[in-house]
């Protein structure tokens, strides 16, 4: 085996060494700068708790079942538009003259027969008045005259007025405009042209809700459309299974006592149910408490912001607020989940 003198073989190995040290430093070089995130402190959403009265409200949004449509058609061919009186969404009452055709001749004859039956008062009047002076004179064949004259005057009047309402398209009920047909642009309507379309409500609304307030058939509530209020009495009452928390799901109809037209252009209504008022009693938010294995936590924050998990027993939760029987003292603090 060849033999190096010690020299050189010390020589090496330090040339090794200093090529591997400057391979080190590059690779130290290379390595990225690890960055810490600052500290960064959890806050949470407190609320003290109270002790007091709770007061709870039940909020219902009802809204309007199906309505009925009625579509109106001119009462001849050819019929001459004098006026449309409406627009869409109008309300209107039973009676209003939503759209009007010109007459021709009809008004005028009813015009001559009214100044007819008008004038034969008149001449009644007098010749009562003569028979009450000149009692010598007989003049009851005059008065029967006249008033057959007036009756058959009136006669042809109501006649012609039956067939002026052919004229004019009148409401049948309550309830609102929904659609004007464009041909009235044109003047002239035909029997077959739908002109007119009114929604008529049905004055029954409904709603769905969990809360179990208890409600009876018969009861009368008041609900507010706008500015203005209705009563109304509840008429169904049908459950519909349960909601994620268990409680019974009911959908609820109710009925307008009366209406004069103004419900029926709305199809939303609201209704405010004051409850059980709930007296001298502590509580929370219901969304600080937490259930675990049928047992009620509060998360409660100390004197130091730490918070801590507290068995609570729970009564009642109404108005969005949960009573707390045992576990907590007015003042502390819960945190909010």
């Amino acid at each position: 085996m060849r033999k190096y003198p010690k020299m050189i073989c010390m020589t090496a190995i330090m040339a090794a060494m200093l090529a591997l040290s400057g391979c080190g430093k590059k690779e130290q070089n290379k390595k990225e700068q690890v960055s810490v995130e600052e500290y960064q402190q959890v806050t949470y959403d407190t609320e003290l708790v109270v002790r007091g009265n709770i007061e709870p409200t039940l909020e219902l949004k009802l809204k309007a079942n199906d309505y009925e449509k009625k579509i109106y058609y001119p009462a001849l061919n050819e019929m001459e538009v004098q006026s449309v009186n409406v627009s869409v969404g109008d309300t209107v009452s039973k009676g209003t003259v939503m759209v009007e055709f010109k007459s021709g001749e009809l008004g005028d004859q009813i015009e001559e027969y009214r100044t007819r039956v008008a004038e034969d008062e008149l001449l009644l009047d007098h010749y009562n008045r003569l028979a009450q002076i000149d009692t010598a004179t007989d003049y009851s064949n005059d008065i029967q005259a006249i008033k057959d004259d007036m009756e058959i005057a009136r006669l042809y009047m109501n006649e012609l007025e039956a067939r002026l309402e052919g004229y004019n398209i009148v409401a049948e009920g309550n309830g609102v405009v929904s659609i004007i047909s464009e041909i009235l642009d044109y003047g002239i309507v035909d029997a077959q042209d739908g002109v007119i379309t009114v929604k008529y409500a049905t004055g029954e609304f409904s709603t769905t809700t969990s809360d179990d307030y208890e409600f009876k058939l018969g009861d009368v509530f008041t609900a507010t459309f706008g500015m203005a209020s209705l009563d109304m009495e509840l008429i169904d009452i049908e459950e519909s299974g349960t909601d994620a928390d268990g409680n019974t799901i009911r959908n609820l109809t109710f009925k307008a006592l009366s209406d004069d037209g103004s419900v029926s252009s709305y199809d939303t209504m609201y209704m405010n149910i004051e409850k059980t008022a709930l007296k001298d009693v502590v509580y929370v938010p219901k969304d600080a408490v937490m259930e675990i294995d049928e047992k009620f936590y509060v998360y409660v924050m100390d004197d130091r912001n730490m918070r801590h998990g507290v068995e609570v027993t729970v009564g009642d939760t109404a108005g969005g607020y949960t009573v707390i029987k045992k576990g907590l003292s007015e003042g502390d603090k819960v945190v909010i989940d």
